[in-house]
């Protein structure tokens, strides 16, 4: 038989309380955070549900864009992926803007001449 492999499981049984992403300890008045195999602090459990729905995002975004292009973009369309690119650029990260760039630059190429 297989023995069962669980490592927070261990790490718990070991005493292991601390941030795997900033070294944070964490006291018993802190709650551990799994994601994947890490066991995080509030702040980077956070930080890292941040990065997650701006990646989601960027994904959904990219596979309207790619759908709609499949299909030929109307000027409805282009309309609302600019609606989606300006709530995603609100935020801060350049990353994202880099990520969707090459899109902007096809919507506006595909804006000169839309499907009506």
């Amino acid at each position: 038989m297989t023995a069962w492999h669980d490592p927070f499981g261990e790490r718990i049984k070991a005493n292991v309380r601390q941030c795997d992403k900033c070294g944070t300890e964490l006291d018993e008045g802190d709650n551990a955070y799994f994601t994947g195999l890490d066991m995080l602090c509030l702040d980077c459990a956070e930080a890292a549900a941040r990065a997650q729905a701006e990646q989601d995002t960027v994904e959904t975004i990219q596979t309207r864009f790619h759908a709609m292009e499949q299909r030929g973009l109307t000027r409805r369309d282009i309309d609302a992926l600019y609606d989606l690119l300006q709530d995603v650029m609100g935020d801060e990260e350049s990353a994202i803007e880099d990520n969707l760039a090459d899109m902007r630059v096809i919507l506006d190429e595909w804006g000169e001449g839309y499907v009506a």
